[in-house]
């Protein structure tokens, strides 16, 4: 069985103290965003995953 993965969208960014990348992609009909934020001190990153609901 094979899933198909279809990207969608992705953005990456920086600042002096922080700097993030997020994906869009469709599997098997559902749209999944992940987002990842990570900066410079200990403690300080972040990850979410988004499943938006359809409309």
């Amino acid at each position: 069985m094979t899933t198909a993965t279809t990207e969608r969208d992705q953005d990456a960014g920086a600042t002096s103290t922080r700097y993030h990348y997020t994906r869009v992609v469709e599997i098997v009909g559902r749209t999944v965003r992940a987002r990842l934020e990570r900066g410079v001190y200990l403690n300080d990153d972040e990850c979410y995953f988004d499943l938006p609901s359809r409309v």
